[in-house]
């Protein structure tokens, strides 16, 4: 299975935010926002709730056969 990396940057979070800033919303770093970012940490279920209602986004999750 292929994780790509995750992006709170665009569209969803405005441009003026930071990471930092979204941090703070979610009670986390902003070094650990990066790192969820760039997929060194993979966030638990309540964790990336928050970062998306703090996003005001919502997730969509799938699954596909790969041949």
């Amino acid at each position: 299975m292929s994780v790509q990396r995750l992006k709170f940057s665009t569209n969803v979070w405005q441009k003026d935010r930071t990471q930092a800033e979204l941090g703070q919303k979610v009670n986390l770093s902003q070094s650990q926002i990066a790192k969820i970012e760039n997929i060194q940490q993979i966030p638990d279920v309540g964790t990336l709730s928050g970062i998306l209602v703090a996003l005001d986004a919502q997730m969509e999750i799938g699954a596909r056969k790969i041949s």
